[in-house]
């Protein structure tokens, strides 16, 4: 129970960390997707949909020029958000590697996949928590915490840090075309 505290504490601030910083923040605003256009047109970045985005939306409430103001209702909206969901994690999951190099990155990569397709076989969902792990200078210090907490080597990185846990199935991700990611 100790540690799930800490973990938890240290998610919601990383969080705060990314959405306190403007250019960090915005960087995630930008791949906003308000509406099933957008979505559909896109097939990446951070869909919100249903009725109360789309009244949000449609009353000027939600809107990417408005997040992009800095407005600071939306950000704590994000920061309520994501609450939830931490508060109701009951176990967090992650991957290191001894190195940081280009196969490492790709290996933790592949691992994070297969753990998240046995989870979902064993009826559990995954979700990231990348921001502590984010390589900016005011996450540095809480990145140094986390991998103490953790018990990961300094010289060691940690690649993936992720929620698991039971969640009511979501929709299917829209996926884009091989051709708009594969180059040949």
């Amino acid at each position: 129970p100790r540690l799930m505290a800490t973990l938890r504490d240290i998610a919601r601030r990383a969080w705060a960390i990314e959405v306190g910083k403007d250019s960090t923040y915005f960087e995630s605003v930008k791949v906003y997707r308000l509406t099933s256009q957008e979505i559909s047109q896109h097939r990446d970045g951070l869909s919100f949909h249903g009725p109360l985005f789309w009244w949000m939306s449609k009353l000027g409430l939600f809107t990417r020029e408005r997040a992009l103001s800095g407005d600071q209702f939306l950000r704590k909206q994000s920061l309520d958000f994501i609450d939830g969901q931490i508060n109701s994690t009951p176990s967090f999951a992650w991957i290191s590697t001894k190195s940081n190099d280009r196969l490492a990155q790709l290996a933790a990569g592949a691992a994070y996949v297969r753990a998240n397709l046995r989870a979902t076989a064993l009826g559990l969902a995954t979700g990231p928590l990348s921001q502590v792990l984010q390589e900016f200078p005011e996450m540095l210090p809480l990145m140094a915490e986390h991998k103490r907490i953790l018990g990961v080597a300094e010289s060691e990185t940690v690649q993936m840090f992720f929620r698991v846990g039971k969640a009511r199935p979501g929709e299917p991700a829209p996926r884009r075309p091989l051709d708009a990611i594969l180059r040949t």
